[in-house]
């Protein structure tokens, strides 16, 4: 079912925003997402599938082909 709602684009200033700030920014997201997942005693992710999500997207950050190294 398609959405209800017109997609918003992405605002002009987003277009002028340095690749390396995207980088930064992605970087932190990935970041407090590896933190957010809860860990039981022993310290292992009670929901692990979010781990993987973070790790896949690392992964296609760096085969992407604007990925500064």
């Amino acid at each position: 079912m398609p959405a209800s709602y017109p997609l918003n684009p992405l605002p002009d200033e987003a277009f002028r925003v340095a690749l390396e700030d995207w980088e930064l920014l992605f970087a932190a997201v990935l970041t407090r997402l590896r933190e957010s997942v809860v860990r039981d005693a022993a310290g292992h992710p009670v929901c692990p599938v979010v781990l993987e999500c973070v790790d896949t997207l690392a992964h296609l950050r760096q085969t992407h082909p604007c990925y500064v190294r």
